[in-house]
């Protein structure tokens, strides 16, 4: 079961075998802009999931959050807030969950508020635009996410009983948003027009990371050269 039409969910019904078997009802139909501050969109989300509460009883309720709750420069956002809020009310009112956290995720991806659609945009278009030079940021190919989320659920899914999870799914490197704009700059041919403000935090983790050996299993290799390859493989 997907709830939702968006970028998540459609990237999760490639795997809608695995989807049924686990018995996992997919919600990827929530706020999507990080930047919003609409406490209307936020009590509809608040009251739709709890619209599921009696209609997915046998079901495992799935739940995507997000890692900038570890983030200082971030979490006080009203986005991150709802996020955590729902997080808790999942805790509160679901008895079998997983709550998945991802970074900023790459992809086929409309939305102009994603980091690397803000960028990319910023610099074809020839548009100044503001970097925050004190900050790191971490970033992951959806298909990689989509990867490691279903061997993380094919070896634990059947060895738990209770299942009232969070995980974190996410690249084990960080990177600098200077850095971004300049792989994007790399392949665009074009250079950026920014100006740097200290701004944001270095010095902050994505912690429990999920399991090196799920990473391992999923043949992911998140070495230097991994943003350039899933930049040149969606833009």
């Amino acid at each position: 079961m997907i709830i939702g039409s968006g970028f998540i969910a459609n990237n999760f019904k490639k795997k809608k075998i695995l989807i049924k078997r686990y018995k996992l009802a997919i919600y990827a139909s929530g706020v999507s802009n990080s930047k919003s501050t609409s406490e209307y969109n936020f009590k509809r989300e608040r009251k739709k999931i709890i619209g599921y509460k009696k209609k997915i009883v046998s079901k495992i309720f799935v739940y995507f959050s997000t890692c900038s709750i570890f983030d200082p420069s971030r979490n006080k956002t009203p986005y991150v807030k709802h996020k955590l809020n729902i997080e808790n009310l999942i805790k509160k009112n679901f008895k079998r969950y997983i709550i998945v956290r991802f970074p900023e995720v790459v992809g086929l991806n409309s939305n102009k508020n994603n980091l690397i659609n803000f960028f990319y945009n910023k610099i074809i278009s020839n548009y100044k635009f503001k970097l925050w030079s004190n900050s790191k940021r971490n970033i992951i190919d959806i298909d990689d996410a989509v990867k490691i989320f279903f061997n993380y659920v094919k070896k634990i899914i059947p060895k738990k009983k209770k299942i009232t999870l969070e995980v974190n799914i996410a690249n084990t490197k960080f990177i600098s948003p200077t850095k971004i704009v300049s792989i994007i700059e790399k392949l665009t041919s074009t250079n950026a027009r920014y100006d740097k403000i200290e701004f944001g935090h270095l010095n902050w983790k994505i912690k429990p990371l999920i399991n090196k050996s799920i990473i391992e299993t999923s043949r992911i290799n998140f070495d230097r050269l991994y943003l350039e390859k899933i930049l040149k493989k969606y833009y």
